[in-house]
């Protein structure tokens, strides 16, 4: 189990693995400061988005492509807020300010477009999954994404040792969790959750980061469950990490979701890999990569 850690902690007090990280994008960081106040005001959020012109480009970008599917022209913030709504744009926001900065050209590495993809697919399956759970689904939208943050950064601080971890892991079935500690003193759940305290996230979302791969325990189906069983539903629909022979069974992990979940949601995996790989597809094609 990952350990707690402190939301108190400072930067200087960091786990060396992730000392060398890439300064987190400021328009990024901002994001998630809005991300955590629920009465976020469409004018402050435009007046942030549009701070950085090659940043809102992007956004608009994605709100006219494929990946929504909208008739008509959006040619504004505000206009692409009153369609798709706020908490919508806020995901798509912080999807970009992911991308444009923080995992530079996520085409040029294998891994990381491999781990990045897997990302996504668990933000849109989570997304889809989520009201029938009773969740807010731009809310399972936006930790699905971050899931695998801690991943993602020790990846892109450490590009070559971790690329070899998952290879080694890969061909000796070994526990990627018990690799990273071996290797870089802590895992991709506590690093993540690590992250999540120290860019003031709400505490669930540390809590989710750190227990992904953990099943939902007890009678409560939370957002910690809801993104457990997404991650392992990418993985069996191959947007997974590992490069494995073989892939989880779909029907077992569906089985995972609550009934009343089950009977509101149709998963018909060959249906959904194609929608969400239609998704990502859609995301991925423009000139951040």
């Amino acid at each position: 189990m990952s350990k707690v850690i402190a939301r108190d902690e400072r930067a200087q007090d960091a786990p060396w693995a992730l000392c060398k990280l890439p300064s987190f994008p400021p328009i990024a960081a901002r994001l998630l400061q809005a991300l955590s106040k629920e009465d976020v005001e469409l004018r402050e959020l435009t007046r942030l988005i549009s701070s950085d012109a090659a940043f809102s480009a992007e956004i608009l970008r994605l709100a006219n492509s494929a990946l929504y599917g909208l008739e008509g022209q959006i040619n504004s913030l505000t206009h692409a807020v009153l369609l798709l709504g706020l908490s919508r744009v806020k995901s798509l926001a912080m999807t970009v300010a992911i991308m444009k900065d923080y995992l530079k050209g996520v085409l040029k590495s294998e891994t990381l477009r491999r781990c990045w993809t897997h990302s996504l697919a668990c933000a849109f399956l989570a997304e889809e999954l989520a009201p029938a759970c009773g969740l807010d689904k731009d809310y399972a939208y936006t930790v699905g994404l971050l899931h695998d943050i801690g991943r993602l950064s020790i990846l892109v601080a450490y590009p070559a040792e971790y690329t070899n971890l998952l290879k080694v892991a890969e061909e000796n079935s070994f526990n990627v969790l018990e690799c990273e500690r071996q290797l870089f003193d802590i895992d991709h759940c506590q690093a993540g959750q690590w992250l999540a305290a120290q860019w003031n996230l709400p505490p669930e979302f540390g809590e989710v980061l750190s227990r992904h791969h953990q099943p939902a325990a007890g009678p409560q189906f939370g957002a910690a469950g809801l993104i457990h069983v997404a991650c392992n539903l990418s993985d069996a629909l191959g947007f997974n990490v590992l490069d494995t022979r073989e892939l989880p069974d779909f029907g077992q992990i569906a089985s995972e979701l609550p009934k009343a979940a089950r009977d509101r949601v149709s998963l018909n995996s060959e249906e959904l890999k194609a929608r969400i790989g239609g998704r990502i597809v859609a995301l991925l094609r423009g000139p951040l990569n």
